[in-house]
This record gives C-alpha cells, structure tokens and sequence, in this order.
C-alpha cells in the first residue's frame, strides 16, 4: 500500500525524472538549460575549472557519439570549462538567468574520468539549424 500511494505522488507530482544520460556511454551533444554553477575562487592568476550543472529534468543528449562520458557528468550532469574563457562563462550565466536552452558540444573526459569538458556551445539551442 505504501509503495502504491508513494508511485501515485510521483506520478501526479511529476518530479520524477530520468535523465537524459541514463543508458549511454558516449555522446556528442546535450541541449539543456542552466541549472547552476559551480565556481571557484581565483588564486594567484591560475587557470581553475568552473562546473555548469545542467538541469536533469529538460536535457536532452545525442543518442550515439564519439565522445566517452565521464563519470561525474554521468552521475552529476556536470561540464566543466576553464575560468579564463569569460565570454563562454558569460554566456552561460545569461542562459541561466533568461531560462534559454543551450546546445553544449562535449569535449573530451578529463584524465581522472571525472568530468566532461565544454568544447562549444550553440546558444539558444538549434540555432545552426535555422
């Protein structure tokens, strides 16, 4: 009965999601909106790598690709990119603050397979297609 009325919540609820990595190990795209940042602190000038967390209820991913995806943008739908690069850091604080859907071009998995990197993003999302 528990089990029952906890599926029915779910269901009518609707914050069940499943995410749009679920079942694959490679992909070349993902078009999302921005769910949040993950930023760090500059220290003496060093290039650090900032996280964009993407929003696991309106992604969507290609279904095959050469790119392998790594453990933490799998589990945790995290990207990363390099601080240094402020057009594309300004890019994506201006998709998440107007609710815009970005295409993101997934570069290679980090050394420690924990992390995809961004290579390009399409803003808004299929806008080369036009």
């Amino acid at each position: 009965m528990r089990t029952s009325i906890l599926t029915l919540f779910i269901a009518i609820s609707g914050t069940a999601h499943a995410g749009c990595f679920d079942g694959l190990t490679t992909s070349n795209t993902v078009m999302s909106k921005v769910r949040g940042l993950y930023v760090h602190p500059d220290y003496d000038g060093e290039d650090q790598l900032h996280y964009v967390i993407l929003d696991k209820a309106s992604c969507s991913a290609s279904k095959s690709g050469d790119v392998t995806l790594a453990s933490t943008t799998k589990n945790h739908y995290y990207l990363s990119f390099k601080s240094s690069d402020e057009f594309l850091y300004s890019a994506i604080l201006s998709a998440q603050a107007t609710g815009t859907t970005l295409e993101f071009r997934m570069g290679q998995k980090a050394q420690d397979n924990s992390v995809n990197s961004i290579a390009y993003i399409i803003s808004p999302s299929g806008a080369r297609s036009q």
